[in-house]
């Protein structure tokens, strides 16, 4: 597979590629968007991930993908990636919240009207992505 572009973060390494075009549906007509297929190699674990871009008068890129159920907690190999990039005149604040064990999560705060669309739209396909891949099925 040709590689685009490779990302890594800690115990992270996310390579995307070959391009995809479905049809989405919107207010009675169908549009063309992109989604880009690639890998994800979380602690040594690989599986398959899938990018778009939102555009409207802000843009954001959404990665998700997941290797599905195995079965109980982490230590049985089951791992989910997500991610939401700003990629143009995002109101966008990201925070880590922590306590006195570590990592807690994140918080996300957008600001504005494209923002909300874009980023419901971006949950959208993400929520799509990991159901579909966690019944086994490919995008």
């Amino acid at each position: 597979m040709k590689q685009n572009s490779i990302k890594k973060t800690k115990n992270c390494t996310l390579g995307v590629g070959i391009r995809h075009k479905p049809l989405k549906k919107q207010g009675g007509t169908q549009t063309m968007y992109d989604i880009k297929k690639g890998n994800a190699n979380v602690g040594g674990i690989k599986f398959p991930v899938y990018k778009r871009e939102i555009c409207s008068a802000n843009q954001i890129e959404v990665v998700a993908g997941t290797n599905g159920y195995h079965g109980g907690d982490s230590g049985h190999g089951s791992r989910t990636f997500i991610q939401i990039r700003d990629l143009g005149g995002t109101d966008i604040t990201v925070n880590k919240l922590t306590n006195e064990h570590g990592d807690e999560g994140v918080c996300l705060v957008l600001g504005g009207d494209t923002e909300l669309q874009t980023i419901i739209e971006g949950l959208e396909f993400i929520v799509n992505v990991l159901k579909t891949q966690s019944k086994g099925n490919n995008i």
